[in-house]
């Protein structure tokens, strides 16, 4: 097995925390994951090894969520990147800036609807699902269901209509 040299792994970092930082949000790992893969840049095994070494040293900030991990970077992070991002290639940070140009609604819509369902007895479920505006809960909804289908199905078609159900709400009860 051939070993990665440090040169790459440093550079493997770079981009993560250049991803974060011009991302302006929080991304899922899944989320990263996905667009280096879609970029072609990073693998997944280094990918998770740099993801934790610059949570362990303070670069980026990992937040666990129930539907998973989500990471941004922190000042130490940013900092780093304000002296290194040139050491970035030109090519791969317009890819991440076009990337992000084109994405950066739908990513920000993944991370700010979420649903998930827990298994409370036999043949019932509660559902819930939220709004969340930069990590904080503004809307939520927790429903009783009887069936891991419906349960899921909720899930699922959750982010095709919570804008539509909040504003209904909102106007509705606020008058």
């Amino acid at each position: 097995m051939a070993v990665k040299p440090k040169a790459t792994m440093a550079q493997n970092k770079l981009l993560v925390l250049y991803l974060l930082q011009q991302g302006e949000m929080e991304l899922s790992e899944l989320q990263i994951m996905r667009i280096f893969s879609e970029l072609k840049v990073v693998g997944y095994f280094d990918l998770v090894e740099c993801l934790f070494e610059l949570t362990q040293n303070g670069h980026i900030l990992k937040n666990t969520k129930p539907h998973g991990v989500a990471y941004r970077i922190t000042p130490k992070g940013a900092d780093i990147i304000a002296v290194l991002a040139e050491d970035i290639k030109l090519s791969l940070r317009n890819a991440i800036a076009l990337y992000l140009k084109q994405n950066k609604p739908s990513l920000l819509k993944e991370s700010q609807l979420t649903g998930e369902y827990l298994k409370l007895a036999d043949n019932e479920y509660r559902v819930t699902l939220r709004v969340l505006q930069k990590s904080e809960i503004i809307f939520e909804i927790n429903v009783i269901v009887y069936t891991k289908a419906d349960a899921q199905s909720m899930v699922d078609h959750w982010p095709e209509h919570a804008v539509e159900l909040y504003k209904d709400i909102v106007l509705k009860l606020g008058g």
